[in-house]
């Protein structure tokens, strides 16, 4: 079965849900953080879930997927 993937669609979402999530986790532990770091966390995780989602992924290989996640979400929070 063919699926299309539409790479600007899955940066623009994430993007967005990133940097809402950043700024919610900000008020929500009381964090220093401005805008501007909220939105280069949130590119990040933008451009690293682009990357994972493109790389291919097999049943065998799906736990190397989470952890690749993981440690996206760990950088974004550290920007």
């Amino acid at each position: 079965m063919y699926k299309e993937l539409y790479i600007d669609l899955v940066f623009g979402a994430n993007l967005l849900l990133d940097y809402f999530l950043l700024r919610l986790l900000g008020i929500l532990f009381k964090c220093q953080s401005g805008r501007f770091q909220n939105l280069l966390g949130a590119l990040f995780g933008a451009v690293s879930t682009c990357v994972i989602v493109c790389l291919p992924v097999e049943k065998g290989n799906l736990p190397m997927t989470f952890v690749l996640h993981g440690l996206c979400a760990m950088g974004m929070i550290r920007i």
